[in-house]
């Protein structure tokens, strides 16, 4: 497929939102023809291009490289998340295939379901697939551009911005402000790099106006949107703090915006969620992930906070000296940007005490809500290794 076919496929917003994304300029009474063109001039310049996949992991220019080869194919199920990336980059699009399909008679499926239910399902899980058969697409004339910008120092360039790009993110959550040497550090908890090195791959990685900003005078890269007068705020909260590094099996998850798989507070929270409250792996995933989100922008909203569980657990005043446990513990092991990624528990600090009654919070309870049994010989869920008689449920 042509760049060109595939750009008479956008309407107009589709391709402003392409032209902003890659940082086209472009006159402002343009029309969509005209920008249309604009857009596909820009999408082949060799500098865009090496600017657009300069991020790419390894195991995602490999599916670039071999769309640009075989000019499109079908990922399979466990590369489709790399697949979206590439997509991202506006180097690559997906293509459907349609194809004339027999129709699938649900009637004669539910009567075969009867006599094997096995065989049922799998018939109707391979149609759903075919029917949802999306091909990652390279253009041949971004193909050939491709070919011309990557060099050796391109790829040299591009094996460091990629893993870059997942240590702004980690220190943007860490520290807001992050010191080359640090970043370094944080780099090198993967591979070794040369700081001057870094430096260089900053002053080259493309970013959007809502992300970091490279500081050179400070030697210094602002990992999230600051306007100056904030800056300095949270560099005088800091002060002298030390940096504490992340464990390099969290940083992917921080990265994408997951909570880190490594903190037993926030996993205790997850089994309580699956086993009490009846939520399946994927609401209990989100509902922490959210949780995480919540304590990470330390707002101190201890009220809101304790509704947002009671309304996510469903819990009644009898369970909730467990519910102020569980989130007391996962406050406690959430990395603060006041102590640059350490928390409250590794910095020895007194957490405002969080007993529900003497401080007469007005939480609204769900009464229709199912009751959450939990035993009194049973574990209890906080992850103190006592019986819940003898610890929440006391």
């Amino acid at each position: 497929m042509k760049l060109t076919e595939h750009m008479m496929e956008q309407n107009r917003d589709d391709l402003l939102k392409i032209a902003g994304e890659i940082g086209m300029q472009f006159p402002p009474n343009a029309d969509t023809e005209e920008l249309r063109r604009l857009v596909t001039e820009t999408l082949l310049k060799p500098d865009i291009v090496a600017s657009q996949l300069v991020t790419l992991t390894d195991s995602q220019i490999a599916l670039f490289e071999r769309a640009c080869e075989e000019g499109m194919f079908l990922p399979e199920q466990s590369e489709l998340e790399d697949s979206f990336a590439v997509e991202d980059t506006h180097c690559a699009f997906p293509y459907e295939k349609t194809e004339e399909r027999e129709p699938l008679n649900f009637m004669t499926l539910l009567k075969e379901g009867k006599k094997d239910p096995e065989d049922a399902v799998r018939k109707l899980t391979e149609t759903f697939q075919k029917m949802a058969e999306v091909y990652l697409s390279v253009p041949e004339e971004i193909a050939a551009v491709y070919r011309e910008v990557s060099t050796p120092e391109f790829q040299r360039r591009r094996h460091i911005s990629s893993w870059l790009t997942v240590c702004l993110d980690v220190c943007g959550i860490l520290y807001a402000i992050t010191p080359v040497p640090v970043l370094a550090r944080v780099y090198a908890l993967k591979e070794p790099v040369e700081e001057e090195e870094l430096r260089q791959a900053l002053s080259l990685l493309p970013h959007t106006d809502d992300g970091w900003v490279y500081d050179k005078d400070g030697d210094r890269v602002i990992c999230r949107p600051m306007e100056e007068r904030e800056i300095q705020s949270v560099l005088e909260r800091q002060g002298d703090s030390e940096f504490h590094l992340p464990k390099l099996e969290d940083m992917e998850n921080l990265s994408t915006g997951y909570y880190p798989f490594t903190i037993p507070a926030y996993d205790n929270f997850r089994l309580f969620l699956k086993e009490y409250c009846g939520k399946n792996n994927w609401d209990a995933d989100g509902a922490v992930s959210e949780l995480w989100e919540r304590l990470l922008r330390e707002k101190n909203d201890l009220e809101g906070d304790l509704q947002w569980m009671v309304d996510q657990t469903g819990a009644d005043m009898k369970v909730m000296p467990l519910i102020v446990r569980l989130y007391e513990n996962c406050m406690k092991n959430t990395p603060c940007t006041l102590y640059r990624g350490c928390t409250r528990a590794e910095m020895a600090l007194p957490i405002d005490a969080l007993n529900f009654q003497e401080k007469r919070f007005d939480l609204g309870f769900d009464m229709d809500a199912p009751k959450i049994r939990i035993g009194r010989n049973e574990p209890c869920p906080c992850g103190s290794g006592r019986k819940y008689k003898k610890c929440c449920g006391r």
